[in-house]
């Protein structure tokens, strides 16, 4: 240590830690992508067993008629502020929000607020995150859609309800497997 001058030890401390940086910079910004996919195929799975979980604990409301997509008439059923708080669809919304915790809080008329990162999580596993387009609302709101149209999935495939009819079949029209 005696002969390394002060500029040559500021020197190899700084390359000691240039050094030590680009290895986990280079980690984590390139040897994770390549298991990104393997790792949101652990978590999808996950997910989707929860998903089947919850659609079975919800399997009573569902065939109570409690719980369902949009149907045509649903305006007038629902008028004005009921349409947020008492339509099907809504309610079990917000009960994927509450059990997936992403749940949506109105905070004034067209204003929510939310956990992000679970809700970005979940809509990152959701075979229905893409569909549902969540560009004009909050991300929790998204994902509490979401998860309710992968629950509404589960359900009508397992028969746990029969769709009424003009009852709304899946987001933007779109078939997407859950």
């Amino acid at each position: 240590m005696k002969n390394v001058s002060r500029r040559g030890f500021i020197g190899a401390i700084g390359a000691a830690t240039a050094a030590a940086a680009l290895p986990s910079a280079a980690l984590a910004t390139i040897s994770t992508w390549p298991n990104a996919a393997s790792t949101l195929a652990f978590h999808r799975a996950e997910y989707l067993a929860e998903v089947e979980r919850f659609a079975l604990a919800l399997r009573p409301r569902f065939a109570a008629g409690e719980l369902r997509a949009f149907a045509s008439g649903d305006d007038e059923r629902f008028p004005g502020d009921r349409w947020l708080r008492e339509h099907p669809m809504h309610v079990l919304e917000g009960l994927c929000g509450e059990h997936f915790g992403c749940r949506a809080t109105r905070v004034a008329f067209a204003y929510y607020t939310g956990p992000v990162g679970p809700s970005l999580m979940l809509l990152a596993v959701s075979p229905h995150g893409e569909a549902t387009e969540g560009d004009w609302c909050h991300v929790s709101q998204w994902a509490q859609e979401a998860a309710a149209w992968d629950v509404l999935t589960v359900a009508r495939k397992r028969g746990f309800y029969t769709m009424a009819p003009g009852e709304e079949r899946v987001p933007n029209g779109e078939e997407v497997a859950a």
